[in-house]
This record gives C-alpha cells, structure tokens and sequence, in this order.
C-alpha cells in the first residue's frame, strides 16, 4: 500500500513544483479553455467568411457630398453649396490637411454620376444649369477647366445618362423623355453625331464591347428590353429585361436596378453564361462596380424621412454573390474608389444632429 500512496504523493509535489517555477499568466485564459476555443475557432474554408470593415476614418468637411476619388486613390473629390446657396462648387481634398475648390463660372446645381476617362485625363458629371432640364460636363485634369458638352437640341429633360469609350475620346449619351434621342461626342473635336435609332423611352445607355453601345427602351409590349446596336444605329439585339443597368468595367455582367415593368431592386446579370440573381427587391440607389470586374459594393437605406435618425448598410457582395454587410461605415450615402480599398460617406441635409456628426467622412476598407 505504501507504494502507490508513493507515487501519488511524488506525482502532487511534482504538480506544485511546476506550478511555482512555471507560475500561469494571468492575462491569458488557461490550458483547458485556450484548447476549446481553439477548437471552436477552425473552420473549413466553405465555412470562412470574410469580414469587411472601414476604418481609419477621418473627417474631410463640415457640410457637402462626396463625388469621386481621384484614379490614384489620393484625392477625393467633393460637392458644397456657395456661400450664398445659389449654386454647387466643386473641392478637392487630398484626404489630409489639403483642401480648394475648382474655379469656374458656370452656376451649377445637383452636381452627380461622375466618372473618369478611363486614361484618368478627363472627368465627366452630370448638374442642372436649369431646375428640371440636366446638362453634362467634363473637366479637365491637366487645363483644371470645366466644359459643358450637353446637346443644343434638348427638348424636356436633358441629360438621362451617360458613358466614356475605351479609349477616352468619345461620350456617348441617351437625352431627353418625351423624345429620346442617343448623341456621341468627340472629346477631342467637341463635335456632336446622333445615333440613328427610333426609341420610344431610352433613359439608359452605356458602350459596350466590340465598338457598340448598350441601352434600354420600351418595346411593342410597353416593357422595357436591353439591347446591343452598332453605333451606327444597326443590328439592334436583345440582352435582357430591365430599364436600367449599371455595366460592369469588363462589359461581362450587369447590375439591373429596375426591370421590365420599371420595379425597382437590385439583380446582378451575367451576360456570358446568361445567369441572373435578385439580391434585393426594394430600391437601390447607390451601386459601384470594383475594378476587380467581380465585386460590388451598394448601399441599403433604412430611414430616410426622419431629420434626427438617419440608418442604413453598406454591403459587399463578391463574384459567388455572397454579400456581406461593411463594418465601421458612417452613412450609407456613399462612393467608393475604382479598387474599393477608400469609401466616402455623406450625411444627408437635414439630418439635425452635432456638428462633429455631420458633413464628408473618408475611410479605408479592411478585408
């Protein structure tokens, strides 16, 4: 009997000994625990999910609504209102301690949609030199002025949507609601050409692979159809439901964010293989496609009516169109570089809330 009672008594003085020389951090959690976390923490890699956050989020100003990044990703490039509210200027910020405004005498008002030349030379937007009728405008990186390129012949509304060719040189744009008409624009002679198609309500167009342009239009049903046609106004060919669309930079998907009948939400269509996926059913104003070709980042609005709560999300949705919410944002107004690694949120006008809580924020998204 002496002997096992040996043993155990050698076995417990063993014990104690270690745990003296040895003595547990007190800050991490025990053996035990550290291995059942560490158990509960592996996952397969069907189960691994990526997490997406903002962070290093800094205040760029007071008041305005951000417009665009610059192609390089080091300025961001944002709208406030004059001092006497009569119109829209246009800042830069180098998203550090540098800010100005672009000078120019053109009063424009509801500046939006803003997109680089894909050579980074020349940005395009869309503003109101009017109430109700929509100009376009292009301004330019090197001279620092701004254009208007809007068509003499707008009848109604103007300016509907817009696009850049591959190469920079022409602005392609669908004007007007009563009688829609498609324009081209020569960057480099500023002169004006008309497609010649008939179209019976075109609120959409884009280009489109091949030398073609892209747009949408009512047909004989009073749906609306998405088609391909040569710039000359030929070979018109069927693509898809919807009336607007948003391509993405390779041409070989879409966001449709109205369909056939003009109902609002949000599908992503695969042009090649001809698979279409509705990931929401409400409205969807905001959308940017990544330059990556395959992932997208949009936002969903939960309150926009009252003037002291203001909520929304910001998702992140991958080429397998899984989609996850954006940690850390601010306000789901936003608009997010060509990459997507900087976001810009805005807060609305009349949210009533501290000065610190409200203007342009700009911040970096984590993955």
């Amino acid at each position: 009997m002496k002997q096992p009672l040996t043993l155990l008594f050698g076995i417990i003085i063993s014990i104690l000994f270690l745990s003296i020389a040895f003595p547990a951090d007190p800050m991490q959690p025990d053996l035990i625990t550290r291995i059942a976390g560490n158990k509960e923490e592996v996952k397969t890699p069907l189960e691994t999910v990526r997490n997406y956050r903002v962070g290093d989020v800094t205040k760029i100003d007071d008041a305005g609504t951000a417009l665009i990044f610059s192609p390089d990703e080091e300025e961001l490039y944002y709208t406030k209102k004059s001092d006497d509210n009569s119109y829209e200027e246009i800042w830069i910020s180098n998203l550090k301690d540098y800010k100005g405004i672009i000078n120019t005498k053109l009063k424009i008002n509801d500046i939006r949609n803003a997109k680089w030349s894909p050579d980074g030379k020349q940005l395009c937007f869309m503003g109101d030199l009017s109430p109700g009728t929509t100009s376009l405008f292009t301004y330019s990186a090197t001279t620092k002025l701004i254009k208007e390129v809007t068509p003499k012949n707008i009848k109604d509304m103007g300016v509907t949507s817009y696009d850049w060719d591959n190469e920079s040189l022409y602005l392609v744009m669908s004007v007007d609601i009563v009688k829609p008409f498609i324009e081209l624009y020569n960057t480099h002679t500023g002169k004006f050409s008309r497609v010649n198609l008939k179209l019976r309500s075109c609120r959409n167009v884009a280009f489109y692979e091949d030398d073609k342009l892209m747009y949408s239009d009512l047909d004989e049903n009073n749906e609306y159809k998405i088609y391909t046609v040569e710039k000359s106004g030929k070979n018109a060919e069927f693509i898809a439901d919807g009336q607007s669309f948003i391509l993405s930079p390779n041409k070989n998907k879409m966001a449709i964010l109205a369909d056939l009948n003009s109902q609002q939400g949000l599908w992503i269509y695969n042009i090649i293989n001809k698979n279409i996926k509705q990931l929401r059913t409400e409205p969807i104003n905001n959308i940017v496609w990544l330059s990556d070709n395959t992932n997208i980042i949009f936002a969903e609005e939960d309150d926009c009516k009252s003037k002291y709560t203001y909520s929304g999300s910001l998702y992140y949705v991958e080429n397998n169109l899984q989609e996850t919410e954006i940690t850390g944002t601010v306000y789901p107004i936003f608009t997010a570089s060509e990459s997507g690694r900087k976001i810009a949120m805005t807060s609305p006008d009349y949210v009533e809330d501290r000065t610190e809580n409200k203007g342009i924020f700009a911040g970096t998204l984590f993955k």
